[in-house]
């Protein structure tokens, strides 16, 4: 979807991963929102936002201020989104991550007949 999205936009993707590893790892979470604001619109590979203890990021703190500072930036979220809910790996694991969703818009794929049809519903989070 992330691809079918950034077409739309006339962007391109950007990797989380690529953006926060090169050319020095972050070295606080300012610099993490920095560099991920400063990317594309369309941001995919958030993986490296659970990492711990590297830095003990929240995971959504971090999109959240992304967004704040470059409004209307999708992010491909890694783990799973149920209504409200969402989660990233499995308990008991390093990276495991289990929050609420507020203030949120989830855009969730679906299949286009026509070209002017999006690729997406919206679902939002108060």
């Amino acid at each position: 979807m992330a691809k079918a999205f950034a077409k739309l936009q006339l962007t391109a993707v950007c990797h989380a991963g690529v953006r926060l590893l090169s050319p020095e790892p972050p070295t606080s979470s300012v610099e993490v929102i920095d560099r991920l604001a400063a990317a594309e619109v369309v941001i995919v590979d958030l993986d490296l936002l659970f990492w711990r203890p590297w830095l003990a990021l929240d995971p959504i703190g971090v999109l959240r201020a992304v967004s704040r500072r470059r409004p209307a930036t999708l992010f491909a979220w890694p783990g799973t989104i149920t209504g409200n809910h969402t989660t990233y790996s499995s308990p008991g694991r390093r990276d495991w991550f289990d929050a609420s969703l507020s203030d949120a818009v989830v855009l969730r794929p679906t299949a286009a007949t026509f070209p002017d049809e999006p690729p997406y519903s919206l679902e939002r989070h108060a």
